[in-house]
């Protein structure tokens, strides 16, 4: 499917050299990740399975458009002086890994997470 006659909405950015304040939300993730170090209590790994035959141009270019569009997707703490403030970086070309996998492998890692979740 060719998406190109499509207009793009305009994007609403707050993108800027001045800093940017924490919300109270993110002030109280900055907090944790200093009391506890780096985790991956908010990283939330996804994987998909997908059938018949993918666009994976569509795909990339989709998702590369979502990044662009949402700069939350790139947005980092950083401190100065003590005091933490967002910086929303540029977005940067990235590449997403496709692995194929054996049915035998997919049922099995489904049954053992199933399993995981009842006890």
């Amino acid at each position: 499917m060719d998406i190109t006659p499509y207009v793009a909405i305009p994007k609403n950015t707050n993108e800027s050299d001045e800093d940017i304040e924490l919300s109270f939300s993110q002030q109280r993730l900055w907090f944790l990740a200093k009391l506890e170090g780096n985790s991956c209590y908010y990283n939330i790994p996804r994987a998909w399975r997908l059938s018949g035959k993918l666009n994976k141009h569509a795909l990339f270019r989709a998702i590369e458009e979502i990044i662009e569009r949402h700069s939350v997707l790139r947005t980092r703490f950083v401190e100065r002086d003590g005091i933490p403030y967002q910086s929303i970086d540029q977005h940067e070309q990235f590449n997403i890994q496709v692995e194929g996998i054996s049915e035998d492998l997919l049922h099995k890692n489904v049954r053992k997470r199933q399993s995981l979740l009842l006890t």
